[in-house]
């Protein structure tokens, strides 16, 4: 657990965004997805409850910034205007 991280850090939600732009990445760079979808655990160690941590992966394999932008909207509205504490990705 990291002593920087408060308990008023940790109120807010963890969003851990996962990213591959093209369907080959997706296929051809398991790793790299398994390791974006392992920073849920990392969030977990700091401290952060499983209610609190928001996986963004609706893109995931798309190219465009039309999804990127619909799951930044997403993440505001989620978080009732409150600025979210960390977005790992």
């Amino acid at each position: 657990m990291n002593s920087k991280i408060t308990e008023q850090h940790r109120g807010r939600p963890a969003y851990i965004y996962v990213r591959q732009s093209t369907n080959a990445q997706v296929l051809h760079h398991q790793e790299s997805t398994e390791r974006q979808y392992a920073l849920r655990a990392m969030a977990l160690e700091l401290g952060w409850s499983e209610s609190a941590i928001r996986t963004l992966d609706r893109d995931l394999g798309m190219t465009g910034t039309e999804m990127t932008r619909r799951e930044v909207r997403n993440c505001s509205a989620e978080s009732n205007g409150a600025e979210a504490m960390r977005i790992l990705g």
